[in-house]
């Protein structure tokens, strides 16, 4: 995934983000499971002692997977709080509409009292004392800190992205398809045109992209449909109708339907936002 250059240049960067903010900071795989970069950074002593508690280590799990979901489902950065009452956020890094990973970063507190997520935590077979004083050891954040923090980190993910530190693996069913795609993306495409023409059978491509690109391939031409309709959104003055017709939507319903999901606004806000 790395090479050895381009992981010490990683390594130093996620540590340069840790010493300045004092966030915990990782690399993730589509998969969620962490790159290994030798990363004294990635977790605070609070978390990895909750995490010892083996019985107990499926909460942070689930709370991971369900945040990387989120963030793949939405192509933006996501931010959420723990079932140990921490905030933590995850940026995906997609690349021409594949997920590379994600940065994960967090472990956050918003509140200085451990009464205040002791409930959440009392039935863990630790001692509550020594938790008490790992969680006072907890860097404090207010709501404007953890949002400029996590607007560094998307700063990094376009960093990494820029740099090309991180390369998609793709197999040949998705880069045949991946083609197809966005040449026709105007048109209407249906599964049973991309595997006519790219001679595969439909599981086939099923597979490939939920493997690869972990998402549908409905999802997939969504989303290169709404990157286009961002790039006419800031560039033209095209209205909403034009640009749902050039980027191959259906209707102007369909359009904003879509957008809203992905990007979380309408079009016209969006490009509102823009000037």
């Amino acid at each position: 995934m790395l090479s050895q250059k381009k992981l010490e240049k990683l390594h130093t960067i996620l540590l340069d983000f840790y010493n300045a903010t004092g966030v915990s900071i990782s690399l993730r795989r589509p998969d969620f499971s962490i790159v290994d970069l030798d990363m004294e950074y990635a977790s605070h002593d609070f978390c990895v002692l909750l995490r010892s508690a083996q019985n107990k280590i499926d909460r942070c799990t689930e709370f991971d997977c369900r945040l990387f979901e989120k963030c793949r489902q939405s192509r933006k950065m996501e931010i959420g709080i723990c079932h140990a009452g921490l905030v933590d956020a995850a940026v995906p890094l997609f690349h021409d509409g594949v997920l590379l990973g994600y940065i994960s970063l967090g472990q956050m507190k918003k509140d200085a009292a451990f009464s205040s997520v002791y409930d959440r935590v009392r039935d863990y077979p630790l001692d509550m004392l020594q938790l008490e004083q790992l969680y006072d050891k907890l860097p404090l954040f207010d709501s404007k800190k953890i949002e400029s923090v996590a607007r560094i980190a998307e700063v990094i993910a376009r960093f990494i992205l820029f740099e090309n530190m991180l390369q998609p693996s793709i197999d040949p069913v998705i880069e045949r398809a991946a083609a197809f795609i966005d040449e026709n993306l105007t048109q209407e495409l249906t599964l049973d045109r991309i595997v006519q023409e790219i001679h595969v059978s439909k599981s086939t491509l099923y597979r490939s992209f939920s493997a690869n690109l972990h998402c549908t391939v409905g999802e997939y031409i969504a989303g290169k449909r709404v990157d286009k309709a961002i790039g006419l959104l800031r560039d033209t003055a095209l209205s909403v109708e034009e640009i749902a017709r050039q980027t191959g939507f259906a209707d102007t319903t369909g359009f904003i339907r879509t957008f809203r999901k992905l990007e979380g606004t309408t079009p016209l806000k969006f490009r509102r936002l823009q000037k």
